[in-house]
């Protein structure tokens, strides 16, 4: 009897120095299980255009202090990477030091209402409005589709390049995203025409529409889509961010895949 309560002391003693709780477990909340995640809060447009807005400044005050990187594979997980190298250059931005802004795309919600007008007024513009003359075309019903009604011809790399009369293009082969990155008061309808016609057909064309024939690579095209988009008067860190996004997002396009 002795020796059982010396025990049952020591096994006492024992579990108030390891802080032993006798508690019911029934009813405890464990402080080692992780929070719920929270849904990422989706990044509005008017945010991405105060953006554009800054870096728009810094661009025309030096656009070689303005750098622009994609990453990812495709759109609904990539990024957009925007970096000022000297902020300073830019002295009434002076509230808004950052030098790296980040569009993280799987939280930006870029809805119709928002593209569409900007494609209307790219699309629908007088082709000879501009010193850039655009595409003579019109919009197949109330789709997204359009047809050229007038042959246009581009000379690239030595070859004269002719988009048909008749050929039906929907802007496929550029990613939602380029059509916040662009000014659609500079550019023209023939960057995203020539990038539709080209990928549909993986660079080659019949031989009546090159002269002399000659096959595209894809980066050719892309870095045709970038030579039109320079033409057309696009900021250079616009039309760097769209190349990027063009050439990460838009390869499952290549010949009509």
């Amino acid at each position: 009897m002795r020796y059982s309560l010396l025990i049952f002391f020591l096994l006492t003693t024992i579990m108030m120095l390891i802080g032993f709780d006798s508690s019911p477990v029934e009813g405890k909340i464990s402080t080692n299980i992780p929070p719920p995640k929270q849904s990422p809060t989706i990044t509005p447009m008017t945010e991405i255009e105060r953006t554009f807005e800054r870096v728009d400044v810094y661009s025309k005050l030096d656009p070689s202090k303005v750098e622009v990187d994609v990453k990812g594979r495709d759109e609904a997980r990539g990024k957009v990477i925007i970096k000022v190298k000297d902020p300073k250059i830019a002295p009434q931005l002076a509230e808004f030091p950052d030098k790296k802004y980040t569009i993280d795309l799987s939280i930006l919600a870029i809805p119709d209402s928002y593209i569409l007008p900007i494609i209307a007024s790219i699309f629908q513009r007088d082709p000879n409005a501009s010193s850039f003359p655009g595409v003579a075309v019109r919009q197949i019903g109330n789709t997204p589709m359009y047809e050229v009604v007038e042959p246009y011809t581009y000379t690239y790399k030595g070859s004269t390049i002719t988009v048909p009369t008749g050929f039906q293009y929907d802007r496929a082969t550029i990613p939602r995203v380029f059509w916040i990155l662009i000014d659609k008061d500079s550019l023209s309808n023939v960057a995203p025409l020539f990038h539709d016609l080209l990928y549909r057909y993986g660079g080659v064309l019949d031989h009546n529409l090159v002269s002399p024939y000659r096959k595209f690579k894809r980066d050719e095209v892309d870095d045709l889509f970038y030579e039109l988009m320079s033409r057309c008067g696009v900021e250079k860190w616009r039309r760097d961010a769209a190349y990027e996004a063009v050439h990460a997002f838009a390869k499952s396009h290549w010949n009509g895949q």
